[in-house]
């Protein structure tokens, strides 16, 4: 259905194009004379004149080069200037004057000045960089801000840093932005590169080219060097758009490849809450011990405080008030899934797995947690109850020492509820675990002991004053 839209979108565009050429056409014979409008034939002519022409041809790469080079230059800058503002408000309050000056001023005025300070030869590339950079900056960091913090938690959790987290977070975070900045941007740096050449008279270049034209009247010539232009600008922005896109599938196949020498999870994994209280709920405080290798289930009704106990756990939340404290490390399935939406859900484990499940494991324990699941396929294309159980598998398949599940089987019917039940207690092994659940029958399952939340102080489980002693 996509993509008979877009072929009748295709078809549509063609048929406007065609008919405002035909409307130029009658209104450059009205006018009757060329030297003032040139009709399209005047300037398709013009064009293949010019295309036979060596000048003609050595202009148009003169000028890319320097125009691409402002813009590869833009794009160096603008991406990690981006990234160090989101982290650093003094670093975004410093970068946004001089940014919103770049912006603003007109090309005309800045133009003169850029050609006293680089010369003639490369007034062009230096009037890309100051349009495109402010161009790619302002919407990337936008889009860099209203990305979720959701994903961020889940490498936080799963404590995933270094190449693994710039490949498979911020890196699939920032194309989106980039792309949707690009879209504008690509086309107002061949404008201002072209404009500034013209100013600047660059010697073998397209505006002087352009420059030469408007001297000699020759209009058609002008008209077919704006055609030279907006072809070539919309050549390199959809060149650009389509690396950037596979960039992200190309960081993603890095990223799961990356490895980080961690060992796999173990029966050393232990936790201790002491009268722990969440800031972000009014819940009672939490005491509860988990001993290495333990199975907990944390009982209670919805609200009561079974995901501020976990986040807690993860570290996601500092405690208000009371303790927490955590020997090994954790792996963690949210109450929501939190995929990565453009990564197949064998990515999406691998990428957590870091070694301790190679890619045929991962796709034989999916075909045994979701039969029928597409492992290739990228999860934004899965169902619901798919998506879960990938996400169930990225905890589970974590090399970690403790492994905390929210309401891991929520959304199963009885059937996929023990299958997945039987699933987990197989593949927890001899690592600490501890569910979130509403459901009584998951203690049972999982062989797991009950901890309560509905009274004040938690679990009533006798915690010491110290969780080691």
């Amino acid at each position: 259905m996509r993509r008979l839209r877009i072929l009748a979108f295709g078809r549509a565009s063609a048929l406007a194009a065609a008919g405002w050429l035909v409307v130029w056409q009658l209104v450059s014979w009205a006018v009757a004379a060329p030297v003032v409008l040139p009709g399209p034939l005047e300037v398709a002519g013009a064009l293949v004149a010019g295309l036979g022409d060596g000048a003609f041809r050595r202009a148009i790469l003169w000028s890319a080069g320097r125009i691409m080079l402002g813009l590869g230059m833009s794009y160096l800058l603008a991406v990690p200037l981006a990234w160090v503002s989101r982290r650093w408000d003094a670093v975004r309050a410093a970068a946004r004057p001089p940014l919103r000056v770049m912006h603003a001023a007109p090309i005309a005025c800045t133009a003169v000045l850029l050609l006293l300070w680089f010369g003639s030869a490369w007034v062009g590339c230096a009037a890309v960089v100051l349009v495109a950079l402010p161009s790619l900056y302002f919407p990337l960091l936008a889009g860099l801000d209203a990305a979720p913090a959701q994903q961020r938690e889940v490498f936080d959790a799963f404590d995933v840093h270094g190449p693994r987290r710039w490949l498979g977070s911020t890196w699939q975070q920032t194309v989106p932005a980039l792309r949707a900045a690009g879209a504008g941007a690509v086309g107002m740096a061949w404008k201002a590169g072209v404009a500034a050449e013209l100013i600047g008279i660059s010697q073998g270049s397209v505006g002087e080219q352009v420059f030469q034209a408007k001297v000699l009247l020759e209009t058609a010539d002008v008209f077919a060097w704006a055609m030279v232009v907006v072809l070539l600008s919309t050549a390199c922005e959809r060149v650009l758009d389509a690396v950037l896109a596979q960039s992200a599938s190309w960081a993603l196949r890095i990223a799961t490849r990356v490895r980080r020498s961690s060992g796999e999870g173990t029966c050393c994994g232990a936790v201790c809450l002491r009268h722990a209280r969440s800031a972000h709920d009014g819940c009672a405080p939490v005491s509860l011990t988990v001993a290495p290798g333990e199975r907990v289930c944390l009982m209670a009704p919805s609200g009561a405080g079974k995901t501020s106990c976990l986040r807690m756990i993860a570290g996601l939340d500092e405690p208000a008030a009371g303790a927490v404290e955590v020997r090994g490390r954790i792996a963690m399935r949210f109450q929501e899934p939190r995929l990565i939406e453009s990564a197949t859900a064998v990515q999406n484990i691998a990428l957590f797995a870091n070694g301790a499940l190679d890619m045929a494991d991962i796709a034989a324990n999916l075909g045994a947690l979701a039969p029928g699941l597409d492992a290739c396929a990228p999860v934004s294309s899965l169902s619901g109850g798919q998506r879960g159980c990938v996400a169930l598998l990225r905890a589970l398949g974590a090399p970690a020492d403790i492994v905390l599940l929210d309401e891991p089987f929520s959304g199963l019917d009885e059937a996929a509820h023990r299958a997945a039940a039987a699933w987990v207690a197989e593949a927890a092994g001899k690592r600490a675990l501890v569910v979130a659940t509403h459901d009584p029958r998951d203690a049972e399952l999982l062989g797991a002991r009950v901890v309560v939340l509905d009274a004040p102080g938690g679990g009533a489980d006798g915690s010491a004053p110290s969780c080691w002693e």
